[in-house]
């Protein structure tokens, strides 16, 4: 009873709207889907166990059988329905992502600005506005490196004098273009070398030092 009145109250808050609207419901989603593989497993564990107390005075043969059956079904059903490698969108840090941090925390000093990339989240319905989260492994720079990290755009255009003059305003010395799709273009910093210069290139990570600040 307990585990039905969980996945009850679990589905219920996911329309009950949240203190606040960007808050959106009492839960989200992706928490929901997580939380309730806990009560579904308890529920179908004692199913299980009720067939097999059932089939228990009909012979072991039923009994093994019957189990054999269930855990093949199981298997099937997963092999062919659900995928065990990690989702690329996801995959936020690589190796390459690695070096690039710790290339930052043996040269930038802990004044020195970071841009990272940023992009619009939606983790609630469509009624209530997104958030803005970090799109790559910038997101550790700060935490790891106690160095300052700025979250802009990730469709920043460095080419723009305007984007440049915000580095500047913001005391930014370096911009992080990560692994992630929703990283920033580091094609575009490289189109623009008399305000950036490449201080890391790699395959998955690139750093960029603003030095167009007094030009």
């Amino acid at each position: 009873m307990a585990c039905i009145l969980f996945v009850v109250f679990a589905m219920l808050a996911l329309l009950v709207p949240g203190p606040y609207p960007a808050a959106g419901t009492l839960l989200d989603r992706p928490l929901v889907e997580i939380l309730l593989s806990l009560p579904l497993s308890a529920l179908g564990a004692a199913g299980f166990a009720g067939l097999l107390e059932f089939l228990k005075g009909r012979g072991p043969l039923l009994k093994q059988g019957a189990t054999a059956i269930i855990s093949l079904a199981v298997l099937v059903n997963a092999r062919a329905n659900y995928s065990f490698i990690p989702s690329a969108c996801c995959t936020f840090v690589v190796a390459d992502d690695l070096v690039a941090l710790d290339w930052l925390g043996k040269h930038a000093s802990a004044s020195s600005g970071v841009a990272i990339a940023s992009t619009p989240l939606h983790v609630a319905p469509g009624r209530y506005p997104s958030l803005e989260g970090e799109a790559d492994a910038g997101v550790w720079i700060q935490p790891l490196k106690h160095i300052r990290a700025v979250p802009l755009s990730r469709d920043a255009d460095f080419r723009d004098p305007s984007t440049l003059r915000l580095l500047c305003d913001r005391g930014l010395t370096y911009v992080y273009a990560g692994t992630s799709p929703q990283s920033f273009d580091a094609a575009l910093l490289k189109s623009a070398p008399a305000w950036y210069r490449a201080r890391l290139l790699l395959p998955g990570a690139s750093i960029f030092e603003v030095i167009g600040c007094n030009s």
